[in-house]
């Protein structure tokens, strides 16, 4: 919410300058890196990204075009920059989502490319985001180290991007917040009204917490245990 706020004080910012005849339309593209650990909700913050560009003016549809390295990396030669372009064509006037995007060029611990054919892709996708900026919003999404790790193997595409927004992992409160609600939504009633119980899944979520490492599931987690404690004590 902090990273929206600031992005729509910019484009604020900037159409005042635009309309002040200090700044030129089109000159300021927005194209986003949106980075965190599983379970954290970049798709779900992806997908609503179309209806809040949208309302920004930053779009003309809020439309989002939902990709994935597999929908793109074709089986055949030659393929996959010509599904890259079908895709952002698919996404004109809105928003292109390239979820997990750094599997769309795979690298070796040198940093090389280890796929001419996410080479090619990439390729279509640095020459349509240079050639048709403003047009289209691109939203590529994945784990903060991979991430980071593809677009520094590449300056070119590093350089198109206006914004990186990192959703970090949710804390124990959090945690049980969206245990509550996944339990509501499924008309369950844990008597998570009575102070008691509610300590006990908060400390069971504090232990979570303590004992993460990097493929903790986050959201994923405290909907899982939802499901476990229908028929467990916490």
């Amino acid at each position: 919410k902090e990273a929206i706020r600031r992005i729509a004080q910019e484009i604020a910012v900037q159409k005042r300058l635009i309309e002040l005849g200090m700044a030129q339309e089109g000159l300021t593209k927005y194209n986003f890196i949106l980075t965190g650990n599983p379970g954290t909700g970049k798709s779900t913050v992806a997908r609503i990204f179309g209806k809040i560009f949208k309302a920004l003016g930053v779009t003309s549809t809020d439309k989002v075009t939902e990709k994935v390295p597999k929908d793109i990396i074709g089986l055949y030669l030659n393929e996959s920059d010509k599904l890259m372009d079908a895709a952002i064509t698919e996404a004109m006037g809105g928003v292109l989502f390239l979820d997990e995007a750094d599997d769309l060029e795979p690298m070796d611990e040198a940093g090389r490319s280890t796929s001419s054919e996410g080479k090619k892709a990439v390729q279509t996708l640095m020459t349509r985001m240079e050639n048709e900026a403003g047009k289209f919003v691109v939203v590529c999404a994945g784990y903060p180290k991979e991430m980071a790790a593809f677009m520094n193997s590449n300056p070119g595409l590093k350089r198109r991007f206006s914004h990186t927004i990192h959703i970090d992992d949710y804390t124990a409160e959090e945690l049980l917040e969206i245990y509550e609600r996944a339990a509501k939504a499924k008309k369950y009633n844990f008597s998570l009204a009575d102070d008691t119980v509610r300590m006990k899944a908060l400390n069971m979520f504090r232990n979570m917490v303590a004992m993460k490492d990097d493929k903790f599931g986050n959201a994923g987690e405290a909907v899982k245990k939802v499901a476990e404690t229908k028929t467990h004590k916490l």
